[in-house]
């Protein structure tokens, strides 16, 4: 690939997109990028009871741990602090990650690099770099999908291969609920380790499986228990934490990787805790006298319906397992997806065993969007998958091929406009997901009530 010229010596600025973030202006919607994690896909329905959080970007603080050249990382900066360290000091490489709903930013923050510091090379990483054709809409040198340490060690020269330094994360910060800050002691928040990144079981929704190559492929930064337990081990030592947010896709699908690191607790006597994302299958491959000396305290599992086909579920029992673990003291979150092609009112999992778990555990759930790179809008793209077009956030359809008037779903089509650069409202659709097949305004009925049928479930559960 090619090397920069000035290699490991060149001056690097890493930065995430300037905020204010979820507001309704020229870059952004609070409908359509509401911010936070938890409040945004867990506790949205518990109102002033949600729980709020934010987390750093853990993307481009693992690339400033593992590049040898000088660096500087803004995290959330305004766009004034974005312009005053651009023109206060001189960059070689200008790094900006974002996600997909954020390319106005993107493009904005490109453009200010090529005004305030026309020397530099412009990179641009993150789930961004999935749109189709992103070359086309921004300003940038360089358009990195996938590892973004190996690209940029790549870029500067260095060794792509050397091992990764874990950087120190801490899993949220300002945590918050009914406007009062939850106070927090030293130590008493878990830190994050990110063992590996990608899923091999690449479920045909999931945006950060298709980002690190999709189904059967995954990145490993830890092959072995025993790297991870000195990672952890180093955290412990510095951080004065005993808990641990094990940000990888699937987690305890690695058996010989989580065995090995069981040994290790066990041989150093260390009692953890661990919050960890983990598919029924892998959770399977466990006895529970395993997954609690591990340390196992919580699991955010999918629990998609088995009409889905998703080989993840196929033969096991969720509603036993759920119940298993939560008598062996392990929480759990349980993710599903509305919105597959098999739902209808009927098969919707609101009908099915969903409402007795939501008794049980936490609930998220999440309407499918077309996201680039998905296998899902793949196939969308082929008019395969009627009902997608009735989501309403990447979608503005108002055609109809039944006798009924048009069905439209409220889309702020203007705001994709903005934010792409687009000239008309058909180009944006275009830049940000493939468009819509035409689909029957009844469909587009049919999922809207699904929608609203979970909605009211989740919001009765929370009360």
């Amino acid at each position: 690939m090619y090397v920069h010229p000035k290699g490991s010596q060149a001056r690097v600025l890493l930065t995430s997109v300037f905020g204010p973030y979820a507001q309704d202006d020229d870059f952004g919607s609070r409908r359509v990028n509401p911010m936070e994690l938890y409040h945004n896909q867990v506790t949205r329905a518990q109102g002033s009871f949600s729980l709020r959080m934010f987390h750093r970007s853990w993307g481009i603080m693992m690339i400033q741990e593992n590049i040898s050249a000088p660096s500087t990382l803004l995290d959330f900066p305004t766009r004034e602090a974005f312009a005053k360290e651009l023109t206060a000091h001189h960059y070689d490489i200008v790094g900006i990650s974002s996600i997909i709903v954020n390319i106005g930013k993107v493009r904005e923050m490109c453009q200010m690099a090529r005004r305030l510091s026309p020397g530099s090379t412009i990179v641009v990483g993150g789930h961004v770099s999935a749109i189709p054709d992103i070359e086309h809409m921004i300003d940038a040198d360089h358009i990195v999908r996938g590892d973004g340490i190996a690209w940029m060690r790549g870029f500067l020269g260095e060794d792509v291969s050397a091992p990764i330094r874990h950087p120190h994360i801490t899993s949220g910060f300002d945590v918050r609920t009914m406007g009062i800050k939850v106070p927090a002691q030293a130590g008493s928040t878990a830190a994050t380790v990110i063992p590996s990144v990608g899923c091999p079981l690449g479920c045909n929704f999931c945006t950060t499986s298709a980002f690190f190559g999709g189904k059967g492929k995954f990145l490993n930064f830890y092959q072995t228990g025993e790297e991870l337990f000195d990672v952890m081990c180093e955290m412990e030592s510095s951080m004065k934490v005993r808990s641990f947010f094990i940000m990888d896709e699937n987690f305890l699908l690695y058996r010989r990787r989580a065995m090995e690191l069981l040994d290790r607790m066990k041989a150093k006597g260390k009692a953890w805790a661990l919050y960890v994302f983990s598919s029924a299958n892998a959770i399977n491959k466990y006895t529970m006298r395993e997954l609690v000396e591990l340390g196992i305290s919580w699991i955010w599992m999918g629990l998609e319906s088995k009409r889905s086909g998703y080989a993840k579920l196929q033969g096991h029992d969720t509603m036993a397992l759920t119940k298993e673990l939560r008598q062996h003291g392990i929480k759990l979150l349980g993710s599903t997806i509305i919105g597959l092609e098999h739902h209808t009112p009927k098969t919707s999992p609101m009908r099915s065993s969903m409402p007795c778990l939501m008794r049980r555990i936490s609930i998220s759930l999440c309407s499918i969007l077309r996201c680039p790179g998905l296998h899902f809008t793949k196939k969308c793209r082929r008019g395969a998958c009627c009902s997608t077009s009735t989501w309403p956030i990447f979608m503005d359809s108002t055609s109809s091929t039944s006798s009924t008037p048009p069905f439209r779903v409220t889309t702020p089509i203007g705001f994709w406009s903005r934010l792409s650069g687009a000239t008309s409202s058909a180009t944006a659709r275009a830049c940000i997901v493939s468009a819509a097949p035409p689909c029957k305004a009844g469909s587009a009925i049919r999922m809207i009530r699904i929608l609203a049928y979970a909605n009211d479930l989740s919001g009765k559960s929370a009360r």
